[in-house]
Formats: structure tokens, C-alpha cells, sequence
């Protein structure tokens, strides 16, 4: 379900990795609405994706079984809050552990975290108009590496290749197991990776019971 206004976008998932992909679809339509570059949109898009995966992953004794994104615009600064309705184990490392923080902080002007014991709030906030993440952060380079992934049964490796080349990437089989691919439009290998991490996700979704992985 979508609620839309030019300043406003509403949407509720179920608990599902698959709702990832709708997620960054429905975002990069209303970005590109507000008139956001292309590389804020996807820096929006990549923490977006981390909060929702963070919402699926870590809560439990859930009292709904949604995940509620309410993305707003006020002159030129987009504020993103998703929201999950279930208690986080004790010890869960949310603000000085993994769970993508670091990266939604780093492309990000501000990410702030509310939990309470019926749910969790991450807040994103990124102004239009500021500067993308340092060169250091997106290790920029002039040429694109190409990138390779692995999947542990070959049987699957000619559809996660057509997966991919659905979705516009250049994927080519190297080995049974092995994949070659190229992120056509990434500005550095940083950008090509975090896309092909987020295409990878949306992928397993579909096969959870094997593994597939991004090689150094």
C-alpha cells in the first residue's frame, strides 16, 4: 500500500526480503520526482535498504507483521523513517555494531535510532543538495572493477545471470560456480558494488536454501 503526495511518500511491506526491490523502486520514483541527481537517489536508495533489511532481520515476538516507511520532503531535506513492530534481543549491537549503520551514516546527514519494546525506528535524513560521501568513503576509481560472485549449486547459475541481466546488469557464467559481473552506469566500483549486493539480496530471496556470495 502507497500513500503519495509531491511531498510525501507512505508505503507498508510485509516481512518479506522480496518487498526490498519495491521498496527502492517506489523511493527512486519519488527522488526522481523531487528533482534528487541520480547519485543522491542512490545513496538514499542503499541506506533505505539497509533500515528495511535491518527491520526483516532483527526483531522478534513481533506484535504486526509489517514494516512501515514514511519518507517526507520539507525544502529540500528527505527525512525516511522505517519502522518495524517487534522487541529486539538484549545485547543487539545497534548503535556501535554492524546492521548497516555504518554505512547508512556514511551516506547519509543523519541516522538516528529509536527503539522501544513494541518496535524500532531508523530515521534517515539527507538534504538534495549536499555533497555525496567523501572519495575515500566510495573509494572512487576511475575504472569500474569487474565484479565476481559465486554460487554453491551450478544449477542455479544461469538463472541468478539471467536475474541479474533482467535488471539491466552484464552478467557472463566463468565456471560452473562463477560469475563475472559489470554494473553498466556505476559511477565507481564502490557504486557497482553496493548494487550488485543489493540485486544479490533480492535474488536469495527467491533461494534461501543456497549460497551465493560476492568475491574479493
Amino acid at each position: 500500500m502507497a500513500l503519495t503526495r509531491d511531498d510525501r511518500l507512505t508505503l507498508r511491506f510485509q516481512t518479506d526480503p522480496r518487498c526490498a526491490t519495491l521498496l527502492r523502486d517506489r523511493l527512486a520514483l519519488w527522488l526522481d520526482e523531487l528533482g534528487a541527481q541520480a547519485e543522491v537517489v542512490f545513496d538514499i536508495e542503499v541506506a533505505a535498504n539497509e533500515a528495511f533489511a535491518n527491520a526483516l532481520e532483527h526483531p522478534h515476538q513481533l506484535t504486526a507483521d509489517r514494516v512501515d516507511v514514511d519518507a517526507t520532503s520539507d525544502d529540500g531535506m528527505v527525512t525516511i523513517v522505517v519502522r518495524d513492530y517487534g522487541s529486539w534481543a538484549p545485547g543487539d549491537a545497534r548503535e556501535n555494531g554492524g546492521h548497516g549503520l555504518p554505512l547508512m551514516r556514511a551516506l547519509m546527514d543523519s541516522v538516528d535510532v529509536d527503539a522501544k519494546l513494541d518496535g524500532t525506528s531508523i530515521t534517515l535524513r539527507r538534504h538534495l543538495n549536499s555533497r555525496s560521501p567523501s572519495p575515500a568513503t566510495k573509494q572512487t576509481s576511475k575504472a569500474v572493477l569487474e565484479l565476481r560472485v559465486y554460487v554453491d549449486d551450478p544449477r542455479l547459475l544461469n538463472n541468478l545471470c539471467d536475474y541479474l541481466a533482467a535488471d539491466g546488469c552484464l552478467a557472463q557464467p566463468l565456471t560452473h560456480r562463477e560469475a563475472a559481473i559489470d554494473i553498466p552506469g556505476a559511477a565507481s566500483t564502490w557504486e557497482a558494488t553496493e548494487t550488485l549486493k543489493m540485486e544479490l539480496r533480492s535474488w536469495q530471496a527467491h533461494h534461501a536454501h543456497t549460497r551465493v556470495a560476492l568475491l574479493a
